[in-house]
């Protein structure tokens, strides 16, 4: 899907939005057809479909029981991030199964403070032994590149929000396995959830599965995203490092979920086997581990990397709608919330990451060097460069 910047610039600020009458999808999101309904929306029948806790307990049983056999000190490990999904994993871990994970955590140079201050007390108030990957250069590299290969980007789909999240990819799920070799750790649980669009397709490869617990993450839709953006890696006008073929990487471990992990390795979701809910959990985060939102922010998902508020900006701008719309739409189906909570929360949660913007764009900047160019850079972020937008 390829369309001019114009085009991007029309929908977002000339053409009134057209949205789903039962979630909040625009049609920029999702076809909508004659009578309101999206896509989406007609054929979800609104269950997330999960196999439960017996199996969970399986797996966690059978890792348990190697990791004694080997000697190891702990069960499993979890990537933690201070945000609500991860460390509910982490204590439901502790607290309801009597594991024992070692919790690893990606410093990447973004982290929202009061998620470092969850992580902190976290695994103080837990007990849990916690490592950190600190070696950032790559992920700064890259970011460097990438924000010169937007700049540069004359359709800039809004996919290409992604390519600011390159470098986690070795340093958040690369370096977590290495460590969970290096540990005779055999099991990785993860947090996420079962509403988040982008994220969940590598959880399954059932089609069904996909598209009934997910909102965007298609099969389908990534392949043609894939191809579609698959010209800025060759494309000499975009300079862009040829170790961003970590993305490709990505998409085949999103369609391939064995791929990401060797049989003596396996990942798996800690949401993929229990129900999500996002007040109760966040309720009990907040009684157990003293979790806290960010001060002056409503949000409880998504705040863990400062980043994110960029990419979310970018979507909105060239894309036409954010991930959080997609998720609260999620949550509307799986009757989560109402039409009208989800509206009220996307546009306050809005409001809030748009008033972090250009501090964000600052902080960036410095850190990969490029203040020479804050203006450009902050211009792009608010459509401003643009004739008519």
């Amino acid at each position: 899907m390829r369309h001019g910047l114009w085009y991007y610039c029309a929908v977002v600020e000339v053409v009134p939005t057209k949205r789903c009458s039962k979630c909040i999808l625009t049609e920029q999101a999702v076809p909508i057809g004659s009578d309101g309904v999206c896509l989406l929306c007609r054929s979800d029948d609104g269950v997330i479909h999960q196999p439960g806790e017996k199996p969970l307990i399986e797996i966690l049983e059978r890792h348990r029981r190697r990791a004694r056999d080997r000697g190891a000190e702990y069960d499993c490990m979890v990537p933690v991030s201070g945000g609500k999904d991860s460390m509910y994993a982490l204590y439901a871990l502790v607290t309801r199964y009597k594991m024992k994970p070692l919790a690893f955590n990606y410093s990447q140079g973004f982290v929202e403070p009061q998620a470092a201050e969850n992580l902190e007390a976290g695994v103080r108030m837990l007990g849990v032994d916690l490592i950190r990957n600190t070696d950032n250069k790559n992920q700064h590299r890259y970011l460097r590149h990438n924000l010169k290969a937007l700049l540069k980007a004359r359709h800039r789909q809004g996919r290409l929000a992604d390519l600011l999240c390159t470098g986690c990819a070795a340093g958040y799920v690369e370096a977590a396995d290495k460590a969970a070799k290096e540990h005779k750790i055999s099991l990785i649980v993860q947090g996420g959830s079962p509403v988040e669009p982008f994220l969940n397709a590598y959880m399954t490869s059932d089609v069904r599965s996909i598209a009934n617990s997910c909102t965007l993450s298609l099969v389908g839709q990534d392949m043609r995203e894939f191809f579609g953006n698959l010209g800025l890696f060759v494309d000499p006008r975009y300079p862009m490092n040829l170790k961003h073929m970590g993305n490709i990487r990505n998409f085949v471990r999103r369609i391939l979920p064995r791929t990401q992990r060797s049989s003596e390795l396996e990942r798996i979701h800690y949401f993929s086997y229990m129900p999500w809910d996002d007040r109760a959990n966040t309720a009990e985060l907040e009684r157990m581990l003293s979790w806290r939102r960010p001060p002056g922010r409503s949000t409880t998902m998504r705040f863990d990397c400062r980043l994110h508020v960029l990419v979310d900006r970018f979507r909105i701008l060239y894309q036409g709608f954010s991930e959080k719309e997609a998720i609260f739409s999620c949550m509307v189906r799986k009757k989560m919330l109402t039409r009208e909570e989800a509206l009220a929360r996307a546009r306050r949660e809005t409001a809030e990451d748009e008033q972090l913007v250009d501090r964000v764009i600052e902080e960036v900047v410095q850190v990969v060097g490029l203040e020479q160019r804050l203006p450009e850079i902050r211009r792009f972020w608010h459509a401003a460069d643009v004739p008519g937008c």
